[in-house]
């Protein structure tokens, strides 16, 4: 088995060998630590405005003074609140006009004049029935139904009455309706002159609507 100082190559001395061994590794690991790389790996160079960003500085710092001018206002308008009544002036002294007022004023003075003569004319207009004429024919035919009926007319009253039951069935009881012959019977009445006063005074009644 080789010993610890053993090397590869045969060596006449190997106390010789060992040190020039261990001399030769020693240049070598100066050699490593000497050796500059091919390829450059280090961290680029920094530049001083990058590393100090002067502009983004600048932004924030304006922002800041910004908010420091609104606060100043904010609490300028509160001091001004607490010291005085606190009303907001809200008044609004602009006055509202239309462009085209002029025009649908002129369009609604015209349509009020028409209305007025149609108004007008209205009220001229004669009526085309003659409410008199109506009156003297109701008048001819009341009296000629008064001639005419069997017994007495009864103008309708506008109050109703409620009747009971029972005296409606009474009433119905009482009423007795002359009985209808084929062969009417002539019968003579004694002259009353009462009866030809009244009739003298129909006449000249229906006379008097005639001629009116």
């Amino acid at each position: 088995m080789a010993s610890k100082n053993s090397t590869a190559i045969p060596a006449c001395n190997r106390l010789l060998q060992k040190k020039w061994e261990e001399k030769s590794l020693q240049q070598h690991k100066m050699k490593l630590k000497q050796v500059r790389a091919t390829v450059d790996t280090s961290a680029p160079h920094e530049y001083s405005h990058i590393r100090a960003r002067v502009k983004q500085k600048q932004t924030e710092d304006e922002k800041l003074a910004l908010i420091q001018k609104h606060n100043k206002e904010l609490a300028g308008r509160m001091h001004h609140i607490m010291m005085t009544t606190g009303r907001v002036d809200h008044r609004n002294t602009y006055r509202h006009h239309s462009l085209n007022h002029g025009k649908r004023q002129r369009e609604f003075d015209v349509i009020s004049k028409r209305n007025k003569e149609i108004s007008g004319r209205l009220e001229k207009v004669k009526p085309l029935y003659d409410t008199s004429k109506w009156e003297n024919e109701y008048k001819f035919h009341e009296g000629a139904q008064k001639r005419i009926s069997l017994f007495p007319l009864i103008k309708p009253s506008n109050t109703i009455t409620k009747t009971s039951p029972e005296k409606t069935k009474d009433t119905e009881k009482r009423v007795h309706l002359p009985a209808i012959t084929d062969s009417p019977q002539l019968t003579t009445a004694p002259v009353n002159h009462d009866m030809d006063t009244t009739e003298k005074n129909e006449a000249t009644d229906e006379q008097e609507i005639e001629v009116t």
